[in-house]
């Protein structure tokens, strides 16, 4: 069918794409793999070979499931990021950039170039779990050594993927009540069945918000109470830092010494 629908179009099958994935319990899928390795699968005369993991609209698809496709989008995505992460580092390393008179440059790079890419759809990441983050954090963590030339136990910053989350299904609450996305949205957090909905209305009572159900709330009150929380464990991982401990003032925003100090000095003093 799919042949000849493609064949009335003037079109044919791309053998180096086109592969096919067993969606299922592990049980299933073996059962599946022996029968196609004595009858190969056929499309236009063609045999379609099997693959466990396939890339579509820049995620990896993998057939285990939710969490093993965003292991391994993450894990894609930061192979192709180090190479950029490495020219941020180049340029902020020109000396001309020591006339600036901060060490911010490297860092506006990162969060305007590397992370759109690396978090990109990462609103449908439905299973996002502990071993993910430390993927991401470990990334970034990496990015920060780059920059700054840091040691392995320097205190680590924190990034997530909430608040993309949030906003997204902020977005679908405000919908239409004939919105499918809403109903399908209103049916998940009244049953027991756990998908975005569920995972949001967690990091709504993490953030001691209001419930996500009564209560729609702006993207700068949302990023507030995100990074409120992320502030405040950067700041405890530091307290219990003997490095840097000494050095904290109750103002962690704009007098920190990369916002005063050229990326050189800013080094030194970390």
């Amino acid at each position: 069918m799919i042949h000849e629908t493609l064949a009335q179009k003037q079109l044919s099958i791309n053998n180096d794409k086109c592969k096919y994935l067993i969606i299922g319990r592990p049980a299933y899928r073996n059962k599946v793999l022996l029968e196609t390795s004595k009858t190969f699968l056929e499309m236009g005369g063609k045999t379609i070979e099997h693959s466990e993991k396939e890339k579509y609209l820049g995620d990896i698809i993998h057939e285990k499931g939710c969490v093993e496709s965003i292991t391994e989008t993450i894990k894609e995505r930061t192979r192709k990021l180090i190479s950029k992460c490495y020219e941020i580092v180049q340029i902020a390393d020109n000396p001309i950039m020591g006339g600036l008179g901060n060490s911010t440059t490297p860092f506006k790079l990162f969060e305007a170039t590397i992370i759109p890419a690396l978090l990109h759809n990462c609103e449908s990441w439905i299973g996002f779990n502990a071993s993910h983050a430390k993927l991401l954090q470990k990334f970034q963590d990496d990015f920060i050594r780059k920059v700054m030339r840091l040691a392995e136990s320097t205190p680590k910053a924190i990034m997530r993927v909430a608040y993309k989350k949030l906003v997204f299904v902020q977005k679908i609450m405000c919908k239409d009540e004939n919105n499918i996305a809403k109903k399908v949205m209103q049916e998940e957090i009244s049953t027991v069945n756990k998908g975005l909905a569920h995972e949001c209305r967690q990091i709504y009572l993490d953030l001691d918000l209001s419930d996500i159900v009564n209560t729609l709330l702006s993207k700068s009150i949302l990023k507030s109470a995100i990074f409120f929380q992320m502030n405040e464990e950067a700041l405890k991982d530091m307290t219990n830092s003997s490095k840097v401990s000494d050095r904290l003032t109750e103002n962690t925003e704009d007098n920190t010494y990369i916002h005063c100090m050229s990326l050189p000095q800013s080094r030194i003093c970390s």
